[in-house]
């Protein structure tokens, strides 16, 4: 997935810019939406507007999409807190830089570039910096450290559809929040039905236990001919 704005809107496609490669793209009229015609591609495509997409095609044009993105997916989930992490990060580098009366992009150019260069793809930017904190100034250094302590934990989405009643719902919860060692730790609250969200209320707690408390559910709901997806 990549993060983009559009550009520009052309007969039978969208100019698009990749905001994290600083390079140009295309999205095919197709590729925008799954509707088989647009009534207002301002409303679709907003100018410089952030986005999300999919790279589809790499030739002498990058093509991307936004059809088919979806946000309730793990690999959608990943990406925002990504973004949400880099976000942080690059406010924070920014403080960093005008409480010492620093030029930020030359600072980003000099100190946090090169680190980039050496990330592994498989490692988000923040991750990589912070794992890095040792080769920056000791004051960033700390105020990342901070940061990271704040980390977002986002909530987690999941259906449970029963057909045992409300009651065999509650007691599954009740049992798998048991099991999982996780009470008084994450809450799960319904969204609407069918749909349930777990989020964390301990700072101990991230997405990992959120999937500790899933995995254990989805063993419980089995007794009551209940269906987790």
């Amino acid at each position: 997935m990549v993060n983009f704005i559009f550009t520009e809107h052309m007969p039978d496609c969208f100019k698009c810019y990749l905001v994290d490669y600083d390079v140009e793209a295309i999205m095919p009229l197709h590729l925008a939406t799954t509707k088989s015609t647009i009534k207002s591609p301002k409303s679709l495509a907003p100018l410089n507007k952030p986005m999300v997409g999919v790279v589809e095609e790499i030739n002498e044009n990058i093509i991307i999409s936004m059809a088919y993105v979806d946000k309730e997916s793990d690999e959608y989930k990943e990406f925002d807190t990504t973004n949400d992490q880099t976000k942080r990060m690059v406010s924070i580098v920014k403080k960093y830089a005008t409480m010492n009366k620093m030029n930020y992009v030359e600072y980003w150019e000099e100190t946090i570039y090169p680190l980039d260069m050496n990330r592994p793809d498989d490692t988000s930017l923040f991750d990589h910096i912070f794992d890095s904190i040792d080769l920056l100034d000791a004051q960033l250094g700390m105020m990342l450290q901070a940061l990271a302590m704040k980390r977002t934990v986002m909530p987690t989405k999941f259906k449970m559809i029963s057909h045992s009643g409300i009651t065999s719902v509650k007691q599954s919860i009740d049992m798998a929040l048991d099991a999982s060692g996780l009470r008084g730790k994450i809450s799960i609250v319904m969204d609407s039905p069918p749909h349930f969200i777990i989020s964390s209320i301990d700072d101990t707690t991230d997405e990992s236990h959120h999937t500790i408390f899933k995995e254990k559910l989805i063993e419980i709901a089995k007794e009551y001919d209940i269906m987790i997806e």
